[in-house]
């Protein structure tokens, strides 16, 4: 069995597409997903299963999401190894005394076209710092990122790729849940 993580977008958001993580362990668990754990209430799932492609393990999650709550949402699966070198790849937290707190991952359905990111990196005039990983965005947000122009959504709209936002401790909390065993 492989262990993957797979982040929810957009759900539990300002009373918005609900999904309880408790049922949705509780239906994972029903299609073979084994060893399901959830972090937080804004759509965290680690798991383990047998299926080996990212897509298969997306399209299945969708469509069971479809199915029992009725939500289409955009279902994004990193294998362990990949969410791991992610989070310890991530060139900020590296600087002594830098605000964690302030350190945003934003996850990408795929990578992000060369030059829509060029566009974007050396055209702006934002206060945020960027740098493009592996399917990846690193944002460090030198004010708020609630208060930020540059936004998941913003990101989604720039870049024309799906992708969802997690701050340094839910990372953080992922990634230490993952190399659990």
């Amino acid at each position: 069995m492989n262990k993957y993580v797979a982040l929810l977008r957009g759900i539990n958001v300002s009373g918005h597409n609900i999904i309880k993580m408790a049922k949705l362990k509780e239906v994972l668990v029903q299609y073979d997903f084994v060893e399901v754990s959830t972090y937080l209430q804004s759509g965290n799932v680690v798991f383990q299963s047998a299926l080996s492609k990212v897509k298969e393990l997306e399209e299945k999650i969708h469509n069971i999401i479809l199915q029992y709550f009725e939500l289409d949402i955009t279902i994004i699966v990193y294998p362990k190894n990949i969410f791991i070198e992610i989070f310890k790849n991530n060139p900020f937290s590296s600087i002594e005394n830098i605000d964690l707190k302030k350190i945003m991952f934003i996850y990408t359905k795929g990578q992000v076209d060369k030059s829509l990111w060029e566009e974007l990196a050396f055209n702006s005039n934002y206060d945020e710092e960027f740098i493009l990983g592996k399917n990846v965005i690193y944002i460090y947000y030198t004010n708020n990122y609630g208060k930020s122009k540059v936004s998941g959504v913003f990101l989604e709209r720039k870049l024309k790729i799906s992708c969802t936002a997690r701050n340094w401790n839910t990372a953080n909390k992922l990634t230490k849940t993952l190399q659990i065993n």
